[in-house]
């Protein structure tokens, strides 16, 4: 993949440090500023802000998609293999309740993919992906 400037996005949590603590001692994140209503994080080098708003987990989250309860509104970050792995393992180490478990889809196909989704603590859902062909990131099969 060519090298691509940092996104940045901006999303509700209910408790600023229940997700500072998520974020950072289960997803790997660093911890930028920070003040009570919001903690800026270092996503897989994109910038990524949480905010306080108290009834986050009860906001609308969008439409279904995909098989699973997975909400229009998410997102995650596209792994390499081993870094893909190594968050599968600290995740499922710390139990961490997957709406859809680390697996394999499409195997053998150009659209393979390994693929995991979960919720934060205030129910927003992201999703990591590890591409076996990455040159399919913007035209999957």
């Amino acid at each position: 993949m060519t090298a691509r400037p940092p996104f940045h996005v901006a999303f509700t949590v209910r408790d600023v440090p229940e997700a500072r603590d998520f974020y950072v001692n289960q997803i790997g994140c660093t911890a930028g500023a920070e003040s009570p209503d919001w903690v800026v994080l270092d996503f897989f080098g994109h910038k990524v802000s949480a905010y306080r708003h108290p009834e986050a987990d009860r906001l609308p989250a969008g439409q279904p998609i995909h098989r699973d309860d997975i909400s229009s509104r998410h997102f995650g970050a596209i792994l390499d293999e081993e870094s893909f792995n190594a968050l599968a393992e600290r995740l499922t180490a710390a139990d961490v309740d997957f709406i859809t478990r680390p697996q394999r889809l499409a195997a053998g196909s150009r659209g393979e993919q390994l693929i995991m989704f979960l919720r934060d603590p205030s129910g927003n859902a992201l999703e990591f992906n590890c591409l076996t062909h990455p040159e399919t990131l913007f035209h999957p099969e």
